[in-house]
């Protein structure tokens, strides 16, 4: 928990080159690794909403054909 705090704290790479020259392997690896499923969360929760927002609203697809549709009961 206290490496995951850190390195959510901290986002500088300098940081983390300081934390390394003086920590035991073990800590290092567990930086690394806290640091790789962060970076790895933010693509996942993105794709994650694009997803719901392609279930709850549609495609581009769909957006066209609801356009097309008002323009022409407006325009009849």
């Amino acid at each position: 928990m206290q490496t995951r705090m850190a390195c959510k704290k901290h986002t500088d790479s300098t940081n983390f080159r300081k934390a390394i020259a003086v920590r035991p392997d073990e800590t290092i690896a567990d930086i690394a690794i806290t640091l790789i499923h962060q970076t790895d969360s933010l693509p996942r929760k993105l794709i994650d909403h694009l997803k719901t927002e392609f279930l709850t609203h549609g495609g581009i697809k769909e957006e066209m054909y609801a356009a097309r549709k008002e323009w022409r009961r407006q325009n009849q």
